[in-house]
């Protein structure tokens, strides 16, 4: 009776097993180790008690009888019955603990990897709602676009209201940072399969209005949608409230968020003129973002950011003729001019070497 009831009790602790998840499987293999350690020796510990009193009755019938009791080969028999079954269940246990364990390893195993073992994937519902970080993305604006710390502000500004459409128009002459802005703004957007950059032209008939009714259908659910049309001239002012009417009517009976940015380039000899234009012909609600006609100093400055960013040497001279060959082009091309300049006149830096105006 003993025997069968520790035999009950293991067979109990393996069904236990079998029902584990990850974590319970490694404490119930513990357990199941245990109690069979602990079975193991009420097993021996019980033949032992048999032994001995096996024992200590053949020594109290030898006194009373010279042959041996009747009860000696019975005896012998329960003796090596025990010990046999005894083996026999511990192999059996060995064989299906070794099973259970293979059949987790290779079944449930996959499903429930700890979380550390898992890969770090960003949830759909967080990358869709997360917030636009408009400090964050014009800081490292700021560290690209120069001299333009004013400009930055009002963008910032305009693309932070909490409106479901959003639009702003950068204005300014040619190489001022208008396009680098807009350039960056893509860079460090979240979203970026809702980002469509469009270089306007007036050469294909129809092309535009295709291109804006694409975009408007192809409107994002998920985080913010950013929409940038470049190359703009003052006489295109009429784009801006047709493609605003129909994003505003796209956005209206639905989640999407759409962030417009327009870019106008103007003539530096009528500057003026034409961004008093601009002030009448454009919506009166959307901010208008004047950047700062460059100078000399403000050529110094792209001179040697350029020449850091193109890993390039000049000596002075060289530095001097060139920055008066960009202040013949400022009024048509600003800091634009200065690269191609910088690959015809600059030196390759190589750190093995001296600079090579001290030569």
């Amino acid at each position: 009776m003993v025997v069968v009831f520790i035999y009950k009790f293991i067979v109990s602790k393996f069904s236990a097993l079998t029902m584990s998840t990850q974590n319970h499987f490694l404490i119930a293999t513990k357990m199941g180790g245990v109690t069979t350690i602990i079975a193991v020796a009420l097993l021996v510990t019980f033949g032992a008690q048999m032994a001995a009193s096996e024992s200590d009755v053949e020594v109290a019938a030898s006194k009373e009888s010279p042959q041996a009791p009747w009860y000696s080969g019975t005896s012998n028999q329960l003796s090596a019955w025990y010990f046999g079954a005894s083996n026999r269940l511990m192999a059996w246990y060995c064989d299906a603990s070794h099973q259970m364990l293979a059949w987790w390893e290779k079944t449930l195993k996959p499903l429930t990897l700890h979380s550390a073992e898992r890969p770090i994937e960003q949830a759909p519902i967080v990358y869709c709602s997360q917030p636009l970080d408009t400090l964050k993305i014009f800081q490292q604006i700021g560290q690209q676009v120069l001299n333009q710390e004013q400009a930055l502000n009002r963008i910032e500004n305009a693309l932070s209201v909490k409106e479901k459409f959003r639009s702003v128009a950068l204005i300014g002459p040619p190489g001022v940072g208008k396009t680098l802005t807009a350039t960056a703004l893509r860079q460090y957007f979240p979203w970026q399969k809702n980002v469509q950059t469009y270089s306007w032209t007036t050469s294909v008939p129809d092309a535009e209005q295709k291109f804006l009714l694409q975009f408007a259908n192809q409107l994002s659910d998920c985080g913010m949608n950013l929409l940038i049309i470049d190359d703009l001239q003052s006489h295109d002012h009429d784009v801006v409230p047709s493609n605003n009417k129909l994003l505003l009517e796209r956005v209206a009976t639905s989640n999407k968020i759409v962030l417009m940015v327009y870019i106008f380039t103007l003539k530096t000899d009528s500057y003026w003129a034409q961004f008093e234009e601009l002030q009448r012909r454009l919506p009166k609600q959307m901010p208008l973002v004047n950047y700062r006609i460059f100078g000399r100093d403000d050529l110094k400055d792209c001179l040697k950011k350029e020449l850091v960013v193109m890993q390039r040497e000049l000596c002075p001279d060289e530095q001097t003729r060139i920055l008066g060959k960009a202040l013949d082009r400022l009024h048509y091309a600003g800091c634009k001019v200065l690269h191609p300049l910088i690959l015809q006149e600059g030196s390759k830096i190589n750190t093995s070497d001296a600079s090579i105006c001290s030569r």
